[in-house]
C-alpha cells in the first residue's frame, strides 16, 4: 500500500513538472465564487448564474496556470470571457496618420507631432518619473461597464496639465465628454483627438461634482459656469518612439492608446507586464489610459500606466508595463499631451493676436512668422551688444499667473537679460547653440499686475543671433 501511495505522489509530481493544467475541486471553485461575488457586490438572475460561474471557473484556471513574467489575479471582471470583456470595455481609439508630420503645435490640426517642445520643456530627461508623487494625478476612477475609456483618459490629461499650470488639481467629468463629444460614440468608443478638440472648442470640462458619472451616454448637460479645467491645445508624440514618449512623460502626464485585449491584461495584478502577444498597430489599439511615469526595477525598465478600471484592478488601478521592449502593446503608437495657458504660444502665428515687436539699439534680421508658416517658424533676431528686442502687448493681466518660461538658442554662446515692462527687474542667463529652456517667476521680474512687454537684451560683448520659441506666461 505504501508503494502505491508513493507512486501516486510521484505521478502527481511528474504531471506538475510536465506542466499539467492545475484545477480545483468543485467545492473550492464554489467557495471562491461565493467570496468573489460578495467582494465585488455581484448578483445574477438565475438564468445567468451558472453561465457566470462557468466563466469564473475558467478565469480561476487561467490565473492558477499562468506562467508569465507578471502576476495575474481575480478582479471585478473575472465573470467575463475575454470576448465579452472586449465587447463591453474595449473599442478602437486610434486612427493614426500613415506618415506622421512634424510641427511644434497642434492647436489648429489634430495630427501634429512636436518633438522639440517636449525636449525643451523637460530640459534633461530624468532616469525615473512618477507624477503621483507631486500630486499631479487625480485618484483612480472607474469607467464601469461602459467603453468610454477615451473620455477618462482625456479628462485625466486635462486634470494633470491644469495642476501643472495652476497648482490646483481638479476632478473633471468624463461623463460630460461621454455625453457631449458627438463625433465619438460614448460607451462604444471614441477618438482621442476628437475629444481633445472638443475640450478646446467648448472651453473646458465641468467638475465631477457638477456633472457626475453614471456610465451611460445621455443628453449633453455642459455648463460653462462649472468648468474646472481647460486646455489651449495638444501636442502629439512621435509615433512608435519610446524615447520621444519618455521625453514627453518627463514633461507631463500623457494620454495614450494601448492594445489591451489579452486575457493577461484583463487579469493583470502586479509586476512588469511584458506579454509579447499584444499588438502595436492602429488596428490593435482598443483602450485609452494615462502614462504617468517610468522607471527601472529589478527585472527591467517599465512605464507607469494609470487605468480607470477601479482600484481592484492591477496595482490599485495602475500597471507597470515593459519599457524599451519594442513598443510593447503599442504604448508609443498614439500619444498626446494636452497643453494649457501660454499667453504667447510658439512664434508661428505672427506672435498671436495682440502682440507686436519693437527694438532698442541695433536689432536686425528679424524673422517675421506668419500663419502660413505654421509648424516651421521660430522668431529670430540679430541683436547687437546692449541692444534690446521687445515683444509688446497692450495690457495683459497677471492674475492667476506666476511664471515666465521660454526656449532660446543663439548663433554663439552668449548672455541675455530678460525683463518685463520697465526694465527695472532684469535677470541674466546663458545661451548656447542648442535649444535651452529658461524659467523665471513673475515675482523675480518685479511682480507686475499687468504685462505690456517682454524684453530681451544682449548682455554680451558682441552681436549674436538669438532664436526664441515656446514662450509661456502662466
Amino acid at each position: 500500500m505504501r508503494g502505491v501511495c508513493l507512486l501516486i505522489v510521484l505521478f502527481s509530481l511528474y504531471q506538475v513538472l510536465l506542466g499539467a493544467r492545475v484545477t480545483l475541486e468543485e467545492n473550492e471553485y464554489q467557495d471562491k465564487f461565493t467570496t468573489w461575488m460578495h467582494t465585488h457586490n455581484k448578483a445574477y438572475l438565475s438564468v445567468d448564474f451558472f453561465l457566470k460561474y462557468r466563466v469564473f471557473k475558467d478565469n480561476v484556471d487561467f490565473v492558477n496556470n499562468w506562467k508569465g513574467s507578471h502576476e495575474v489575479g481575480l478582479n471585478a471582471y473575472s465573470d467575463l470571457t475575454p470576448e465579452q470583456f472586449a465587447e463591453i470595455m474595449l473599442h478602437p481609439v486610434a486612427t493614426p496618420t500613415a506618415t506622421p508630420v512634424t510641427a511644434r503645435d497642434a492647436r489648429h490640426t489634430s495630427e501634429q507631432v512636436d518633438e522639440e517642445y517636449f525636449a525643451r520643456q523637460a530640459r534633461a530627461t530624468p532616469t525615473s518619473v512618477d507624477w503621483r508623487t507631486s500630486g499631479t494625478v487625480q485618484a483612480v476612477k472607474n469607467q464601469g461597464q461602459c467603453g468610454d475609456c477615451w473620455a477618462f483618459a482625456t479628462s485625466g490629461g486635462v486634470e494633470s496639465i491644469t495642476k501643472i499650470s495652476t497648482g490646483t488639481l481638479p476632478s473633471l467629468s468624463a461623463q460630460q465628454l461621454c455625453d457631449c463629444v458627438t463625433d465619438n460614440s460614448g460607451c462604444n468608443g471614441g477618438n482621442l483627438q476628437k475629444a481633445l478638440n472638443y475640450v478646446i472648442g467648448t472651453g473646458g470640462v465641468n467638475t465631477d461634482a457638477s456633472y457626475p458619472y453614471n456610465a451611460v451616454q445621455s443628453t449633453c448637460k455642459f455648463n460653462s459656469a462649472n468648468v474646472g479645467g481647460s486646455i489651449s491645445g495638444f501636442t502629439a508624440v512621435q509615433q512608435g518612439s519610446e524615447s520621444a514618449l519618455q521625453t514627453a512623460v518627463a514633461t507631463q502626464p500623457v494620454i495614450i492608446s494601448i492594445a489591451a485585449g489579452l486575457q493577461s491584461f484583463q487579469a493583470y495584478k502586479s509586476g512588469i507586464f511584458n506579454d509579447t502577444a499584444c499588438g502595436t498597430t492602429g488596428s490593435d489599439l482598443n483602450h485609452a489610459v494615462m502614462m504617468i511615469g517610468y522607471g527601472t526595477g529589478s527585472t527591467g525598465d517599465y512605464w507607469i500606466l494609470k487605468n480607470q478600471w477601479g482600484t481592484g484592478w492591477g496595482m490599485s488601478g495602475y500597471m507597470n508595463i515593459a519599457r524599451n521592449a519594442g513598443n510593447r502593446c503599442g504604448i508609443a503608437s498614439y500619444a498626446f499631451a494636452p497643453t494649457k495657458g501660454p499667453i504667447v504660444w510658439v512664434f508661428q502665428d505672427a506672435l498671436g493676436s495682440g502682440w507686436s515687436t519693437a527694438t532698442s539699439g541695433t536689432v536686425t534680421a528679424l524673422t517675421a512668422c506668419s500663419a502660413a508658416q505654421f509648424g516651421s517658424c521660430s522668431y529670430s533676431a540679430t541683436i547687437a551688444a546692449s541692444s534690446q528686442l521687445k515683444f509688446n502687448y497692450a495690457s495683459l493681466s497677471t492674475s492667476g499667473k506666476s511664471n515666465l518660461s521660454f526656449s532660446v538658442k543663439s548663433s554663439a554662446a552668449g548672455t541675455l537679460l530678460v525683463g518685463l515692462n520697465n526694465n527695472q527687474h532684469m535677470y541674466y542667463f546663458s545661451t548656447t547653440t542648442t535649444w535651452g529652456s529658461q524659467s523665471f517667476t513673475l515675482s523675480q521680474l518685479g511682480a507686475p499686475t499687468t504685462i505690456t512687454s517682454i524684453i530681451f537684451q544682449n548682455y554680451g560683448s558682441s552681436t549674436a543671433t538669438f532664436t526664441f520659441d515656446t514662450i509661456f506666461i502662466n
